[in-house]
């Protein structure tokens, strides 16, 4: 398969995947060593809400390029970072925006 990216767009699956699997992981550890009885599927689904909302904000920390001058100043530098033709600030949002769909669907359901 071939992806088209600018700049920093080629990390953009790389931000998505890896808080998924550690968060899995991390949840996966806490539950066999430390509680005697499997988590309700729900906590894993609020774990992967939060993850997908860590992705969002790594990804927007990440997409802006800027360097120091002599002085400390920042300047911002404009590059194109693009993963499949969309901005990586796009993807941010896009981000956001299935953490908190993923994140209200499991809190409701355990609430109710």
């Amino acid at each position: 398969m071939h992806f088209q990216y600018k700049g920093k767009g080629i990390l953009v699956p790389v931000f998505a995947i890896t808080p998924l699997i550690v968060s899995t992981l991390l949840t996966k550890a806490v539950e066999e060593n430390f509680f005697e009885h499997k988590f309700h599927g729900n906590v894993y689904q609020v774990v992967l809400g939060i993850a997908i909302l860590i992705s969002g904000f790594w990804n927007n920390y990440v997409c802006n390029d800027y360097y120091y001058d002599d002085k400390g100043e920042k300047h911002i530098m404009d590059y194109e970072n693009q993963f499949m033709w969309i901005e990586m600030k796009f993807f941010s949002y896009i981000f956001w925006v299935i953490g908190v769909l993923v994140l209200l669907g499991g809190t409701v359901e355990m609430l109710f």
